[in-house]
């Protein structure tokens, strides 16, 4: 699962009125400080993940033969799939949903 709908799925869930309405309700700080904190957790996923990508983009790349330049383009698209697509796009509904409830 990508990061981004991890944070968005932890948004949503940690802010008890948007889940439950019975429970009493969620400010705006309350869901800021929650979106703070996915934010962080993103960062910190993705500082942990970008060397073994980077490590493994580069073995691709000395497999396949590719030049400096064209490597990571190359390596995107072997991955490329409806799977990936449905899960990109999936994830930037939620973040859009994040951002309309945060306001």
């Amino acid at each position: 699962m990508r990061p981004a709908v991890i944070a968005a799925i932890l948004a949503l869930m940690t802010c008890p009125a948007i889940y439950q309405p019975a429970v009493a309700a969620c400010t705006a700080a309350d869901f800021a400080a929650v979106v703070d904190q996915s934010g962080a957790s993103l960062r910190a996923a993705a500082l942990e993940t970008q060397p073994k990508l980077q490590d493994r983009m580069r073995r691709y790349q000395a497999a396949k033969g590719l030049s400096d330049r064209d490597y990571e383009a190359a390596a995107l698209d072997s991955i490329a799939d409806q799977r990936l697509h449905d899960l990109d796009t999936k994830s930037s509904e939620l973040l859009l949903k994040i951002d309309g409830l945060g306001r």
